[in-house]
């Protein structure tokens, strides 16, 4: 968790828009943790090829969010 408070930090200096999805970005993330606690939780009543299916969902999910989120925050700060 404390690595997703670190990406909270996000410099202000990008433009509003990038801003805006970056913490779009951040809220699915989010989400997607919360989707992965409700499977922890149920993990019991799930039939395998569900279990399977739903963590790879999230995982690509979140894979996609990392990497569009990377991009989006690694030049804002180079440029501080």
């Amino acid at each position: 968790m404390s690595a997703l408070a670190r990406l909270l930090d996000i410099p202000r200096a990008a433009p509003p828009h990038d801003l805006e999805h970056t913490l779009a970005l951040l809220d699915d993330m989010r989400r997607q943790i919360d989707a992965l606690g409700d499977i922890s939780r149920n993990y019991g009543q799930l039939n395998h090829k569900l279990k399977q299916r739903k963590l790879q969902d999230i995982h690509l999910k979140l894979r996609d969010m990392r990497d569009d989120l990377a991009q989006r925050v690694v030049p804002s700060i180079k440029e501080t």
